[in-house]
């Protein structure tokens, strides 16, 4: 019987990331399974490893677990851009979900989201 190759170490680190944001929205792998039309084992495999994922199937799983391909892959790298450690994470979670806003009120969201920012920096004491 031929032997069964390991998993790349990518795979992995994206498998790890799956399963993290699948257990953050409480979640099943059933529950997963269940809105991609596919049997809990084939997640089952996909966050240990076992099954690469193609982008198509990323950008599903990425719209069951409320987050861009993007995001998942730059957690699962650790590629995030060069920001402050603090904030990057942050910042590009902003943009990838600005990003889904339609045009036409990515301003005002955007506005909403400073305004938000500004009340309660106003709230917490300078650290001077």
């Amino acid at each position: 019987m031929p032997r069964r190759e390991e998993p790349h170490p990518a795979d992995i680190a994206m498998g790890r990331v799956l399963k993290k944001r699948r257990e953050d929205a409480r979640l099943t792998m059933a529950d997963v399974g269940r809105l991609l039309d596919r049997p809990y084992q084939m997640v089952q495999r996909y966050e240990n490893g076992m099954i690469r994922l193609s982008y198509s199937r990323l950008t599903e799983i990425a719209a069951v677990l409320r987050a861009s391909p993007a995001e998942i892959v730059a957690e699962a790298t650790g590629e995030w851009p060069e920001y402050s450690p603090p904030t990057r994470r942050a910042l590009f979670r902003l943009a990838t979900r600005l990003s889904r806003v339609p045009e036409q009120y990515q301003n005002a969201a955007l506005e909403e989201a400073l305004a938000r920012v500004e009340a309660f920096a106003a709230t917490v004491p300078d650290s001077d």
